[in-house]
């Protein structure tokens, strides 16, 4: 791991460790002021705004992977070319979205009912929401794929923590004050104009040589509308169960949902930290060097990452209604529903599965030949959830609905990952799936054994020390186990890791 690497991970990881904190107690007081009905208003509004951004086409991830290899050759006029081609799209989309950022904010109040707020107070709040993203078009997205093309996230990672500490100091001042919702989300919008001018004084001492009015290279990004299909179908995975829910079940739902995916979350983006770190080695090694050298480093990373985030899965399939049954306390409803976790873990582990040969089809810039994989997935998950939904809502009532949208994401997620592993090992690695699948099976035979054993095991959890504690004892347990056992039937790539380790390689 090279000393970009490091910096990226290290970064990373003290921005979630502070983004979990923080992300614990913010909800908690939104909910506690406010109610829960705003809190799943809030998130759902955020997932509307995800998928307006799809406008982008994708040509962020095309871009990105043209830029591996120029960045990695020090061939800064390409550069400049695929960046000016970027701008002009991105500044192209940024007015649309702006068009219908404001048909949005004064229709979404008439379609969802808020029974908390007037409207003016929804049509406000939407709009300073969605502001941020038009920074984010206009100014800040090209800047970002220069750093992670060139392995320079840690400048993100650092710009980012800072407009968050900042932007949560506000929300935490406006809901102590009890002031109107409005007043957090115009504080985030200028905490991110704050992180935009950052931006541009670090890039421009950091890269002299960028030029975002060169000659444009459109070809570049010829790829992006395959590039948004795999976009679509990603978002589809990550955020339409929320969009389902806000339409058939209600914010409360919602509210729900997102509780048990917070605690989720702060699990997937300590993983995605160190994954994210070395994204750039993969892109520049596959654009640069061998496909064995690829393997090599993919395999090992994979090994690495499977296992820790596996381990990390596993525990908090343990810990997760403790902890909810302490956090929710006082709350104006039921959080707790002790079937829920383990369809969460089950979507997430299904994605650790697939996550080192999703990387590789896009470093290899495999959009369009993987097109159809994707629609298919996004046609099952949204025709299965929302079938789902359906029918356990009118047998058990509204919070079923809410088993029925995750059992979608997992049937899609089931023939999506199957799929991606076949694919990238076969037409991109030139291998059997074996080894991808091996892993998973291995992982999967753990987490069962684990389950096993612990199946009469009932945690006495009243406070959060307790919950510390018990976490501290999981954490030393499960993680070795699940990293020996890998490493052990992973000999080749055990080698591997520990060549890193000591920087033999």
């Amino acid at each position: 791991m090279n000393n970009k690497s490091i910096k990226n991970v290290v970064t990373s990881l003290v921005y979630k460790i502070v983004a979990c904190v923080v992300g614990l107690l913010i909800p908690r007081l939104f909910i506690i002021s406010y109610g829960s009905e705003l809190n799943g208003l809030q998130s759902s509004i955020g997932q509307f705004f995800t998928y307006i951004a799809l406008i982008e086409a994708g040509v962020g991830e095309v871009t990105l992977q043209s830029l591996f290899n120029p960045i990695a050759e020090k061939k800064y006029q390409k550069c400049n070319e695929i960046l000016s081609a970027t701008t002009i799209y991105y500044n192209r989309i940024g007015g649309l979205y702006l068009t219908i950022l404001l048909g949005f904010a004064f229709l979404y109040p008439v379609v969802i009912q808020v029974e908390s707020v007037p409207y003016t107070t929804v049509v406000c709040y939407i709009i300073f929401s969605g502001l941020v993203n038009g920074l984010n078009f206009f100014f800040q997205a090209k800047i970002i794929l220069v750093l992670q093309a060139s392995g320079e996230m840690y400048i993100n990672n650092l710009v980012t923590m800072g407009v968050y500490c900042l932007t949560s100091a506000i929300k935490i001042g406006c809901i102590m004050l009890g002031l109107n919702i409005v007043f957090i989300q115009v504080g985030f919008f200028l905490a991110n104009i704050c992180g935009t001018f950052i931006y541009y004084i670090v890039v421009k001492k950091k890269f002299s040589w960028l030029n975002f009015k060169a000659e444009p290279d459109m070809g570049a990004i010829e790829q992006r509308n395959a590039a948004l299909v795999h976009k679509i179908s990603g978002l589809v995975f990550q955020n339409t169960d929320i969009i389902i829910l806000s339409f058939f079940c209600g914010l409360k739902v919602v509210s729900i949902y997102t509780m048990y995916k917070l605690v989720i979350n702060m699990i997937t983006t300590v993983i995605a930290s160190f994954a994210d770190s070395v994204n750039h080695v993969f892109g520049q090694t596959y654009n640069g060097k061998s496909l064995e050298e690829y393997c090599r480093k993919i395999d090992a990373f994979n090994v690495l990452y499977s296992s820790l985030a596996f381990a990390l899965f596993t525990i908090t399939s343990i810990l997760i209604i403790p902890f909810l049954q302490i956090y929710t306390k006082g709350m104006d409803q039921n959080y707790i529903y002790p079937l829920l976790p383990f369809l969460y873990i089950s979507i997430e582990v299904l994605q650790v599965g697939r996550e080192a040969m999703l990387r590789t089809i896009t470093v290899a810039g495999h959009f369009q030949k993987t097109i159809y994989a994707a629609i298919i997935e996004t046609a099952i998950n949204l025709v299965v959830s929302i079938s789902a939904v359906i029918i356990f809502k009118k047998l058990w009532g509204e919070t079923a609905g809410l088993f029925g949208a995750l059992l979608g994401t997992i049937a899609a997620l089931m023939y999506r990952t199957i799929d991606i592993n076949r694919y990238a090992n076969h037409n991109i690695l030139m291998r059997k799936a074996w080894k991808s699948n091996k892993l998973i099976l291995t992982n999967i035979a753990i987490y069962i054994f684990i389950g096993f054993v612990l199946r009469r095991v009932e945690l006495n959890v009243n406070t959060y020390l307790q919950l510390i504690g018990y976490g501290l004892v999981l954490t030393v347990v499960i993680v070795p186990l699940y990293l020996i056992i890998q490493l052990l039937i992973n000999k080749k790539e055990a080698k591997d890791v520990l060549d890193v380790v000591l920087k033999k390689r």
